[in-house]
């Protein structure tokens, strides 16, 4: 019996735990710009004009 719910917990959680963790951050952290600076062209690889905009203006 213990075998059973620790499985099917386990199983639940992760994948419904993957996908949302990594699109919640990466949508507000991107719309505020934190990874922006950090990360550049791997932080929105969606948004490369963004990417492209920001370094002819910086340069």
């Amino acid at each position: 019996m213990s075998k059973q719910p620790q499985p099917r917990s386990r199983s639940n959680p992760q994948p419904r735990s993957r996908p949302m963790v990594p699109d919640l951050p990466s949508n507000t952290v991107n719309k505020s710009g934190g990874l922006r600076g950090r990360h550049g062209r791997e932080a929105h690889p969606l948004l490369p004009s963004i990417v492209t905009i920001n370094s002819m203006k910086f340069s």
